[in-house]
């Protein structure tokens, strides 16, 4: 089957790592996802495993349509009775891209009216909608005259992971944290240090990654609804996740100067069930020291202004790049952040800078080598 995973711009090369991992075929990045080829246990898997994608779609259906009546006409083409009876709810979920179309939600209403028409003509009864739990989730993409519509396999974002119940401002989304973490090349056997934590994002991916727990072992997926559900093969699988989990041996650290979000910090650690791996403290920047001899990475998430409005963030990013340069020789740092002006009164010279979305913001993931001595020195211990 040809399948697609969908996720944030940046991360695709990611994603396509974690893909192939898990056994698929034919693994093509494309902007914001990646095509790719496998069976049901891969479909099953990939929702399972894979930290940095946020929906697992099954293409069913494609056509072209430049006006409503043609849009109506090309979903009723489609035999949606191998997939839905009228006892079934059904939800459709549309993005637009360059289109004749102008409103999502009127799409989904029309490509919605012809799934449920057809059911009634053939049943005498129509499937109701259900936007929370449906039975059957469609996701329609539309770019240009080009409608294709799929199984949404995933049914919520695959970045509720079920365990953010509690957050502090400005949180950080999960599939954005586990792929920071992967694009500074973290294995899980160094430090790892957020001085910034917040909510605690950044340090429970890091500790479920240093785990081995699969992301979605505690939330339910779209494809568990499906008429074609393998339930004695989505047991086995699920069990292969749990016997996969180790015990972490990388010392994981978050801190912030605020009271309220290490509490938060500490309660979404808790409902992970990774809180015994991950050591946290209320602690501001100018304070904060290596907690080991040895050397590790820094990921963070520092303010960026227009979220939390700092009244001296220049000055308060000047700060982050002295705290580094003085008390974390020999370190990796990589900070994520959407304010250009700030980032230059860092001072410190970035090996890599990569572009990402937080939400609606393009950010830049800068890399600082903190060098201890001489760069040469730096990368002769490597």
């Amino acid at each position: 089957m040809q399948l697609l995973a969908k996720t944030l711009y940046g991360l695709e090369h990611v994603l396509a790592d974690e893909l192939q991992a898990l056994g698929a075929q034919y693994v093509e990045r494309l902007n914001r996802a990646v095509r790719f080829h496998g069976d049901r246990a891969l479909i099953y898997k990939a929702n399972l495993w894979c930290r940095t994608a946020l929906r697992i779609l099954l293409p069913v259906h494609s056509y072209t349509a430049r006006h409503k009546n043609q849009l109506y006409n090309g979903v009723r083409r489609y035999n949606w009775q191998e997939l839905l009876k009228s006892s079934d709810t059904l939800a459709v979920d549309t993005t637009l891209q360059n289109t004749y179309f102008s409103h999502s939600k009127f799409v989904s209403q029309k490509i919605k009216d012809a799934v449920v028409d057809q059911i009634r003509e053939r049943e005498g009864k129509r499937p109701s909608v259900d936007l929370d739990q449906p039975t059957l989730r469609l996701n329609a993409h539309i770019y240009k005259n080009k409608v294709s519509l799929s199984i949404d396999t995933s049914g919520n974002s695959l970045h509720r992971r079920g365990y953010h119940v509690h957050s502090a401002a400005a949180p950080l989304n999960e599939v954005l944290g586990a792929g920071m973490i992967r694009l500074a090349d973290w294995q899980g056997k160094s430090p790892l240090l957020d001085p910034m934590c917040g909510s605690g994002t950044i340090v429970t991916e890091a500790a479920m990654i240093a785990a081995n727990i699969a992301p979605g072992l505690n939330r339910s997926f779209g494809f568990e609804t499906l008429n074609d559900f393998d339930h004695e093969l989505w047991q086995t699988i699920k069990q292969e996740a749990k016997d996969a989990q180790q015990e972490p041996t990388a010392l994981i650290r978050g801190s912030d100067q605020s009271a309220r979000a290490i509490r938060s910090a500490r309660i979404n650690l808790q409902t992970a069930g990774v809180d015994q791996h991950v050591t946290l403290q209320i602690c501001s920047l100018d304070k904060l020291k290596p907690p080991v001899d040895q050397q590790g990475v820094i990921i963070t998430n520092p303010p960026y202004g227009e979220r939390l409005g700092k009244d001296d963030l220049p000055g308060f990013y000047q700060t982050i790049g002295d705290k580094l340069k003085r008390s974390f020789p020999g370190w990796d740092a990589w900070l994520l952040s959407a304010n250009p002006v700030a980032i230059k009164r860092i001072g410190l010279q970035t090996q890599n800078k990569l572009t990402l979305y937080n939400g609606q913001l393009e950010c830049k993931y800068l890399h600082y080598p903190l060098y201890q001595g001489s760069k040469k020195k730096k990368y002769a211990a490597q």
